[in-house]
């Protein structure tokens, strides 16, 4: 038995107030009144599909929580049947499906006999009913064919609205004759129609009239039958939410076909042409990098200039900022960088003038050569690779084009010179300057080489080609290149042989510490990290001057990032186009189907199980799509790189996750808004209008 209490129903007018209404067992109870009385309304109040709650539910003389959607729902599933006026059926499933999958969502087993003898008991042919759909029968037959799954879930309760208004007189009387057989197996029947058809079956008539719920007639039959509740239990399961997505693809099989088509397209050229615009990115890169300085220069300078180059006044960098700068990631190498040359303080001023003797060649009268450099250079910078003359001895000393000319070098000799080697520092005051020459702060202490003579004898093993420059110090074009290892033995060995010199007694007005270096040589990995490192580089000191020579390659890399930037831009719009489009398709769809979900809804299917039909027929689709756009965005790459020479880059993880992560977002996205729509789907809404 049911019993409402308490129903009060309005639009933009009351309709209902305060009044009840009883339902008993087996028997029919006809809903009648005038044209929007409020039949159907009171109706889906009984069958628990209203959005209303201000009303109480009582079944078996027990209340019950209609804002429970999971009591609700188990209610709807397994006690109670509904027949609509435009019948209940699912269009996108077959006679025998249907009837089955109303089976399993009451969960009831139905065995292919069962089935018949439902077909037979509403006049429906069972033959070929796998593959006959509701839209090839006639509207009574829909009807009872509806009425069929109606029945296939085994109700104790079935609920009718109009259920025969849009048929013929004929029909109308097989479903009352119908109706008339349920009630005598024991099926409660509520019908609401403003029909006196259904006057004569009915054991109680309810009439709306002046806003209340009148009771008009009530007639005791005195039969009462015990309805047959066992049933073979089937457990309602995900199987069953994704058989019907499945199935549910046979509609619009056109409108899908071009949608998962547009999507693979879509991908396909998203994803080949990115991955070919990384490609040439990368060798763009490569190429720069075999081509460009990765060097970084870090000075500690005492004056600023637009040039920072190598300066005798210039400060120690400490031994705790050198091994920070090694920490730096993605620093490749650090070398210390300095020079011997003429003019540096000499201990005890015992520098001659510059005499250069040449052994083994030919040469012109000596030039001033009062700027003689030494400078290391190590495997990085290329000495040995930008030669205008290559002597073919391993001395691994070079000289600077302009040197050669001083000296009229042409062919392979040693030279034999005195230049002053660093030994120890000493602190000298001095004011800091900015770019205008003024003043910096107050005066610094800065610390000074003292150096001491040393004779070097080298093997020249080549002449460095003119373009090759000098540009770490001032001293101009007369180079001699030394490999930094040789350059340090020298200078280890110098120290050394003068470690036990008190060179305070010489000049006590002085403080000494010990040597460092006053720039660095920093190599990156990459040219793409240099930017990074340099900024890295400048915070460990606010006084280091970081100078680089790699502005034109970053250039030509921010060029070709920029154009693959501009294109990620256009096929970003492109793609968000028909995303768009993608999202309004589904919605659409998804509005079209409003009561084919509204009808799930009406026979218990809760939210989360309509989600999951959308998530399994969103899970077919975009498995189709990945698929389909994973397999032509690998071949376009692979024949791609048959005519980049086999280029195997081209082909790789990259394409699997690009496709996989556009297929989620061409998909899964606007299935999460149809999965919301859905949810706000009411049954009373839609099915009353």
């Amino acid at each position: 038995m049911i019993k409402l209490e308490k129903i009060n129903i309005s639009f933009d007018r009351d309709v209902i107030i305060d009044s009840n209404i009883e339902i008993n067992d087996n028997e029919i109870t006809l809903l009648t009144g005038d044209s929007g009385c409020g039949k159907s309304t009171l109706l889906y109040l009984l069958g628990l599909i209203s959005s209303q709650t201000n009303y109480r539910y009582y079944m078996d003389n027990t209340l019950v929580d209609i804002e429970d959607n999971k009591v609700i729902s188990e209610i709807k599933k397994e006690k109670f049947g509904f027949l609509f006026q435009d019948n209940s059926l699912l269009d996108s499933l077959s006679i025998k499906d249907n009837i089955i999958y109303y089976a399993h969502i009451a969960g009831n087993e139905i065995s292919d006999n069962e089935i018949d003898d439902l077909l037979y008991l509403v006049g429906i042919n069972s033959q070929n009913k796998e593959s006959i759909f509701p839209k090839q029968l006639s509207g009574g037959e829909q009807q009872r064919l509806a009425l069929a799954c109606v029945l296939a879930k085994k109700p104790e309760y079935i609920f009718a609205d109009e259920p025969t208004a849009s048929l013929d007189k004929t029909n109308t009387n097989k479903i009352i004759e119908i109706f008339k057989e349920l009630k005598n197996m024991g099926i409660t029947i509520v019908v609401a129609s403003h029909s006196d058809s259904f006057n004569d079956i009915s054991d109680k008539v309810y009439e709306i009239r002046d806003k209340k719920i009148v009771n008009i007639k009530n007639v005791d039959s005195g039969i009462k039958v015990n309805l047959d509740k066992e049933k073979n239990k089937y457990n309602f399961s995900f199987k069953d939410l994704w058989s019907y997505a499945e199935t549910s693809r046979r509609r619009n099989k056109i409108l899908k076909g071009i949608v998962t088509l547009f999507c693979v397209l879509a991908i396909t050229g998203f994803v080949c042409v990115s991955n070919v615009l990384d490609y040439l990115r990368e060798i763009n890169i490569e190429f720069t990098n075999q081509i460009a300085d990765h060097e970084l220069v870090v000075f500690n300078p005492t004056n600023y200039s637009e040039n920072i180059l190598l300066e005798p006044n210039d400060i120690i960098i400490k031994h705790d900022e050198y091994n920070k700068i090694r920490e730096i990631n993605k620093v490749e190498a650090v070398y210390p960088l300095y020079h011997f040359m003429h003019y540096l303080h000499v201990a005890g001023d015992e520098r001659n003038d510059l005499i250069v003797e040449t052994r083994g060649a030919t040469i012109s009268t000596n030039s001033d050569l009062y700027n003689l450099t030494i400078l290391p250079y190590n495997k990085y910078q290329k000495v040995d690779k930008n030669l205008y003359k290559d002597f073919k001895n391993n001395s691994g000393i070079y000289i600077s084009y302009e040197l050669a000319q001083n000296l009229g070098i042409n062919s392979e000799c040693t030279i034999v010179f005195e230049l002053p080697v660093p030994v120890i520092s000493f602190e000298s005051d001095m004011v800091l300057t900015d770019a205008s020459g003024k003043p910096k702060g107050e005066p610094i202490l800065i610390d000074l080489d003292l150096c001491e003579l040393y004779k070097f004898e080298l093997k020249v093993a080549g002449i460095v080609d003119y373009n090759f420059y000098n540009r770490y110090d001032a001293n101009g074009g007369s180079v001699i290149y030394m490999p930094n290892e040789t350059m340090d033995e020298i200078l280890n060995e110098v120290q050394h042989q003068y470690k036990n010199k008190n060179y305070q007694e010489l000049y006590p007005e002085y403080t000494f510490k010990e040597w460092s270096p006053k720039a660095y040589l920093v190599y990156v990995d990459s040219i793409e990290n240099m930017k990074e490192v340099k900024s890295k580089l400048e915070k460990i000191n606010d006084n280091f001057v970081v100078r680089n020579d790699y502005e034109d390659s970053e250039q030509l890399i921010n060029l070709v990032t920029n154009v693959q930037s501009i294109s990620n831009k256009v096929l970003l719009i492109v793609l968000s186009i028909i995303f768009i489009l993608m999202g309004v398709i589904f919605v659409i769809d998804t509005l079209n189907r409003k009561r084919e979900f509204t009808l799930l809804k009406a026979n218990g299917l809760n939210n989360n199980e309509l989600i999951k039909i959308i998530g399994c027929e969103s899970l077919i689709q975009g498995t189709k799509i990945f698929c389909w756009s994973l397999l032509f965005s690998i071949l376009i790459s692979y024949l791609f790189s048959m005519l980049m020479m086999n280029e195997t880059r081209l082909i790789s993880w990259n394409i699997f996750w690009l496709v996989l992560i556009s297929a989620f977002v061409f998909v899964a996205l606007p299935s999460l808004i149809c999965a919301y729509i859905i949810t706000r789907f009411q049954p009373d809404k839609i099915l009353r209008n």
